[in-house]
């Protein structure tokens, strides 16, 4: 059985047959698309769905205005979530981590709580913003896409991709900056796995391992080689990761991660 899920909508499915089979859903960092994912699709087993968050304003929804309020983008994807019947694994990188996040908290609370969470080279929503990006200039904003690494060097130097680009990660800055963490009750009854890259030079260990402050005292951290975008290399290890958490018939990866 083939699920179709419309192009306007928050979700974007990239492979989806069974909608009962086990699903991850990806969400990708500030300025990124639902293109990040695509090379999931020849990594997961086929027994699993994979969808990607499809944000206003980029590809099939450029037409729409940027999103300005992320708890509310959050609601708009429990409530898609919600009906598929399958077994959920949310991964979210960077600001796709905290959007994954809001986004469990809000299934929980609608009485479907996912398998488990994936929050990646993200700081935990409790502490302040070290730094905000939103005002710089679009110079500015070019060489701090230098300075983090993980953008194309064809995008960099093509001032017409960048002209459709920059508004985006703006408006995604904007919207984090503007974010203040509200307790949820639900928060420590997530199931939830914290991901980092070793040479991470934006976001350090402290401020990953402080989301044990709001999730589970005992939440594991699993480190990978790599900077912050260590998720563009890690692909085949971030899949297996995900499959070991989602189908019984492979190795316990909490076993691993213990």
């Amino acid at each position: 059985m083939s699920l179709l899920v419309a192009p306007s909508t928050i979700l974007k499915a990239l492979r989806c047959n069974d909608p009962t089979a086990p699903t991850v859903v990806a969400f990708h960092y500030a300025g990124g698309n639902s293109r990040i994912f695509a090379p999931w699709q020849q990594e997961l087993p086929a027994a699993m769905n994979l969808l990607t968050v499809q944000l206003p304003g980029r590809d099939e929804r450029r037409h729409e205005p940027l999103p300005q309020d992320l708890r509310q983008l959050a609601r708009e994807c429990a409530g898609a979530l919600q009906v598929y019947p399958g077994e959920l694994l949310l991964f979210g990188h960077s600001m796709g981590a905290l959007l994954a996040f809001e986004t469990a908290c809000q299934l929980y609370a609608l009485g479907k709580p996912v398998r488990h969470l994936l929050l990646s080279a993200r700081p935990a929503p409790q502490l302040p913003v070290r730094s905000r990006r939103s005002h710089l200039t679009n110079d500015m904003l070019i060489d701090e896409l230098r300075r983090l690494g993980g953008t194309p060097q064809e995008l960099l130097q093509n001032p017409q991709l960048l002209a459709l680009v920059l508004p985006v990660l703006r408006a995604d800055y904007a919207m984090l900056e503007n974010y203040h963490y509200q307790p949820h009750p639900a928060a420590r009854q997530l199931s939830a796995t914290l991901l980092a890259g070793r040479q991470d030079r934006l976001v350090s260990p402290f401020e990953v391992t402080a989301w044990r402050q709001v999730l589970a005292n005992d939440t594991p951290l699993r480190q990978f080689d790599g900077d912050h975008f260590y998720l563009h290399q890690q692909i085949s290890a971030l899949c297996r990761l995900c499959a070991d958490l989602l189908l019984p018939q492979t190795t316990d990866a909490q076993e691993e991660l213990a």
